[in-house]
């Protein structure tokens, strides 16, 4: 093979390499736009709390700083063969201890690191788990109002935030009917999707007024900070 051979060879050998990066660029690039569409589909119904991010260190002075360690460890997606998967977690909390703030901070954090990865080729997750945020007085007004949509989406989704769950009466309801919090978590944990779910209410209380069962099943396989444990059911 004569030099001139080698030189076109080697010419030809770097344009494929040059042309097999840009490809994987692409692909990089076509991924994360599917995080970008999928986050701005999910954060449409998240609470506009613009100050809760982490590193806003004047906010996190104000959150419980054990219950903060806890949020930052929640890991709200792994992969696992292939797919994302989501965990639950359930806090209980005095109001201010700053427990909604901080879940909505971490999904924040997560969407941003999912889409760097995308961008560096190190997540090829093209479709994230579908994410919904609701409170239990919004259950209750639907489930008055026949919102069907929603609360099979609430029983549905792959990660719920069931946030300030224990005030609104979901325990209960009218005779011929399922309350509606224990439907929409005996649901869940029969599908085995995750559930965050925010309370002002301890553990304790919250088995008196929905059951062992179900507080149980909010427990199961799920990070849990009780602050309240000392209170008295």
């Amino acid at each position: 093979m004569t030099d001139e051979s080698i030189i076109d060879w080697a010419n030809i050998l770097a344009a494929m390499t040059v042309d097999d990066e840009r490809a994987k660029q692409r692909e990089r690039e076509w991924v994360a736009s599917h995080v970008d569409e999928w986050w701005g589909e999910a954060r449409k119904n998240l609470p506009a709390w613009k100050f809760a991010r982490f590193g806003n260190q004047v906010w996190e002075s104000r959150c419980d700083a054990k219950l903060l360690a806890v949020v930052k460890s929640w890991v709200p997606m792994t992969l696992s063969e292939g797919k994302l998967v989501p965990q639950g977690m359930l806090l209980c909390a005095p109001s201010g201890a700053g427990k909604s703030t901080a879940v909505l901070a971490r999904l924040y954090e997560t969407a941003s690191r999912l889409r760097r990865a995308s961008l560096d080729g190190r997540s090829t997750v093209r479709y994230p788990p579908g994410l919904m945020w609701v409170s239990e007085q919004q259950l209750m007004t639907a489930q008055d109002e026949r919102h069907a949509q929603l609360l099979n989406e609430a029983r549905s989704v792959s990660l719920l935030v069931l946030d300030e769950f224990g005030f609104a009466g979901g325990h209960d309801a009218a005779r011929g009917r399922t309350p509606i919090g224990l439907d929409i978590l005996s649901n869940r944990y029969d599908q085995q999707l995750a559930t965050v779910v925010t309370s002002g209410m301890s553990v304790a209380q919250l088995a008196k007024r929905y059951g062992v069962a179900i507080t149980r099943r909010m427990q199961d396989g799920a990070k849990v900070v009780d602050m309240l444990a000392g209170v008295r059911p």
